[in-house]
């Protein structure tokens, strides 16, 4: 089958128009044309030419012009009758005209006013002769209603297919990122929570050298403070009248005269129930001076400092209630030390 522009440059859409093709290529101009817009409009402006053309002239056309006329429509006969060698039809066959042109053309002959052009130009018996002795020789016959092929689904054009691809990829494409966006937040959490596990370790790291560095400097002032030639070290021992062990019970105490500081250090001493403390005490001149109150625990952890003494000749321990008393308990005596 031709393409478009081939078969409107070949002229067989004036001559499918005219209805004089064969009526194999009638079907196959017909079945084009329901396809290609580009034909069908191509195929309705020769239509139009031909009406343009075929219509009542507003002019009475003079006899030359008459004349003229009449040639013209003998030569587009002889055209359509008269095939060229080679071509179908052109064994001393009749070329069949089809169509409306041709039943036209025999109705003006006939006398019909239904084609006023030709009417005018064969107003003369020896025109209208040499009209219809052209149109004798030519086979008139009806045109066959030509087979149309209806396509009520078209196949889709190739862009289809590409943008069903393109589609597919792009959803895949969305599917991966998505995924790679969650793995992302999910590292991203991960991250988040051992980098607050080690800002933890880090304070806890940092509080811990910031107690440790007390804790040194503490140590650093109690040694500094025990090798003071002006403190004096006062060891207490188990009284007579205790139940302790006087080998494995006793306790240092370091007192500066010069300072009225006291400290307890390295108490040997068992432990009490919850209800109760010791309480160390300064004499001085055989009077009692209540000196505080400590636990065994917070000895364990470190050295502990008294109260204030200004003046003392011994030191003893007492076993007290939680919180000590205003007098010592001599029922309880536990430790004594003169310095």
């Amino acid at each position: 089958m031709m393409e478009e522009q081939e078969l409107i440059a070949s002229g067989k859409l004036e001559l499918y128009v005219a209805g004089v093709l064969p009526d194999n290529e009638m079907a196959d101009i017909a079945t084009m044309a329901m396809q290609s817009p580009l034909l069908a409009m191509e195929i309705e402006k020769i239509e139009q030419i031909m009406i343009d053309y075929l219509s009542p002239s507003e002019t009475a056309m003079r006899e030359a012009e008459k004349e003229e006329q009449i040639d013209i429509i003998l030569e587009k006969i002889r055209q359509f009758g008269d095939p060229k060698p080679g071509e179908e039809g052109s064994d001393d066959e009749e070329m069949p005209l089809t169509g409306d042109l041709a039943v036209d053309l025999m109705g003006t002959l006939e006398g019909h006013t239904s084609f006023e052009p030709l009417t005018e130009i064969a107003s003369t018996s020896s025109e209208a002769a040499r009209l219809e002795a052209a149109v004798a020789s030519i086979k008139i016959h009806e045109p066959a209603t030509p087979k149309l092929t209806y396509i009520e689904n078209p196949p889709p054009p190739k862009i289809y297919g590409i943008l069903r691809v393109l589609t597919a990829a792009m959803v895949i494409a969305i599917f991966l990122m998505s995924g790679w966006i969650a793995w992302l937040i999910a590292q991203n959490l991960r991250m988040e929570k051992e980098a607050d596990t080690l800002r933890g370790d880090i304070q806890r790291i940092t509080q811990s050298t910031a107690v440790e560095r007390q804790q040194i400097k503490e140590l650093d002032q109690q040694a500094a403070f025990m090798g003071d030639p002006t403190t004096v070290r006062v060891e207490l021992h188990v009284t007579s009248g205790s139940k302790l062990d006087p080998n494995t019970n006793y306790m240092l105490v370091y007192w500066s005269p010069k300072n009225q500081v006291t400290l307890i250090t390295d108490a040997r001493l068992p432990a009490l129930g919850p209800d109760q403390q010791y309480q160390l005490w300064a004499l001085d001149n055989g009077k009692p001076i209540d000196a505080g109150v400590f636990d065994l625990k917070t000895l364990q952890d470190s050295n502990l400092y008294a109260k204030p003494i200004a003046a003392a000749q011994a030191f003893a321990v007492t076993v007290e209630p939680k919180g000590g008393s205003t007098h010592p308990t001599l029922s309880t005596l536990t430790l004594m030390g003169k310095r």
